[in-house]
């Protein structure tokens, strides 16, 4: 695979802006959750959340492209796609975490850079159903759909950033 086409997009931005023992003498930790284009410009209205615990959790539904499409720059399948789900804390349950993005709509991130294609919507769409029926995945240039979570331990004043590697791996790291 030629390195030069396996790249690392930012996706996400999250700044702890505080963090503490709150009523309760559990962690709570407030952070901003900011949506990124390619570009690493912000999309949409940051959101302030107030979470229970420090180690955050960041799920996400990932669309994953054959590696034919991705080495050869495919225009419209040269890189995997994601919709960033929830997120959560090793304190709160998974289905109780902050909704980030509507599951069947087209991630904000994406509508922002350009008009969604009529592919990508009937993927965002029928994504579950495409999961479960790896035919006419395949049929559709799709090599996995599935969700996926990073997580870390955050530190206060801290920011983290989350990439999606154009095969569709998905990470988190501290910044400077």
């Amino acid at each position: 695979m030629a390195d030069d086409l396996l790249v690392d997009e930012r996706r996400a931005r999250l700044m702890v802006l505080d963090q503490g023992p709150g009523g309760d003498g559990q962690v709570r930790t407030r952070v901003r959750f900011t949506e990124l284009d390619s570009q690493g410009n912000a999309v949409g209205e940051p959101r302030e959340l107030s979470l229970e615990g420090e180690e955050v959790y960041i799920d996400a539904l990932v669309i994953k492209f054959e590696d034919s499409f991705v080495t050869a720059g495919d225009a419209l399948k040269g890189k995997a796609l994601l919709l960033f789900r929830r997120i959560f804390t090793d304190r709160r349950r998974p289905a109780d975490g902050d909704v980030l993005d509507r599951e069947g709509q087209m991630p904000q991130s994406y509508a922002a850079e350009r008009a969604p294609t009529a592919f990508e919507r009937e993927l965002w769409a029928r994504f579950w159903e495409l999961a479960n029926d790896p035919e006419e995945a395949q049929r559709r240039g799709v090599r996995a759909l599935h969700g996926e979570a990073v997580s870390t331990r955050l530190r206060k004043d801290r920011v983290y950033t989350i990439t999606l590697r154009s095969t569709g791996e998905l990470a988190i790291q501290a910044g400077q």
